[in-house]
């Protein structure tokens, strides 16, 4: 099988923006209607909704999935700080400059989850309904197993390997993904040299509150309620390795009117784990004539 057959599953053409640091920032944007808005999780990109995007498309939805700073076809810089303020002032100018989006709907996934709502938050006059996939934006509940990769000098390594990387892709699904899936997700990481955000990502969590990136992951639990008035659809994989089952039961309590809807054989990779089942909730929650 040739490694680039990949690409026969995601028909998109990149479109750019670039930030305000020079790097190109791509994204797809695709169908016409209401926009819908998706960010990928740690450390997927915006192959990860391949099939919600065509899907969306044909229920009056302008489909737009962006790629973050060192993640997929965006640029992969050396001398970025990786750091989630960061992130979301590119994703906030993307938004408020680039697109001049108005209103639009949020589908999140994972880490995604703390850039879409703290924008959310900042913003509510802007969203219209959010969609959260296994979504980590609690500082006490993120994944403690990164210890030896936070390391200086070690854990830089080990973090920006091969191993790393395919460890991290294999343990975010339940169900095993086919090879093609799995060279899409891995493409844009084939150089060391484009692993960099592998790294970063794993020093920008936030496991004390001494940490400067700890308040926008706070942020979320105790401002939430900005949002209480929004509409939520939240759904799980029961078998996600990386973030347990009790953060779902928190998302239960901090958003008591919430969709929640919970799958026991799928892992954090929900739209690949339940390709069948978790693609139509997500497009029927967001049609325009939806109660």
């Amino acid at each position: 099988m040739r490694k680039d057959a990949w690409n026969n599953l995601y028909p998109y053409d990149s479109r750019w923006m670039t930030t305000g640091e020079g790097h190109r920032l791509s994204y797809v944007d695709f169908g016409r209607g209401l926009p819908v808005v998706m960010l990928h999780g740690h450390p997927t990109w915006s192959f990860y909704y391949r099939d919600l995007i065509p899907l969306l498309s044909t229920t009056v939805h302008r489909c737009i999935a962006i790629d973050q700073i060192g993640y997929g076809l965006s640029d992969h810089p050396d001398n970025w700080s990786y750091r989630l303020e960061d992130h979301l002032l590119n994703f906030t100018n993307f938004i408020d400059e680039g697109l001049k989006l108005a209103k639009f709907d949020l589908v999140m996934q994972g880490w995604g989850s703390t850039i879409g709502l703290n924008y959310a938050i900042a913003h509510p006059e802007r969203i219209r309904r959010i969609v959260i996939l296994n979504g980590t934006v609690f500082p006490e509940e993120l994944p403690k197993g990164y210890t030896i990769l936070r390391l200086p000098l070690l854990g830089d390594f080990l973090a920006r390997s091969d191993n790393y990387l395919y460890k991290v892709l294999a343990g975010e699904h339940a169900k095993r993904l086919p090879q093609v899936v799995r060279n899409g997700y891995l493409a844009p990481f084939a150089n060391r040299s484009d692993r960099l955000v592998m790294a970063k990502f794993i020093k920008d969590l936030p496991f004390s509150p001494n940490h400067p990136t700890w308040q926008l992951y706070h942020n979320i639990e105790t401002q939430i309620g900005q949002l209480a008035g929004k509409p939520f659809l939240i759904l799980w994989g029961e078998k996600d390795p990386i973030i347990p089952l009790n953060v779902f039961r928190h998302w239960k309590k901090l958003l008591p009117n919430a969709l929640t809807i919970s799958f026991p054989d799928a892992g954090h990779l929900i739209l690949e784990d339940e390709a069948t089942e978790a693609p139509p909730l997500i497009t029927r929650f967001l049609m325009p004539s939806y109660n």
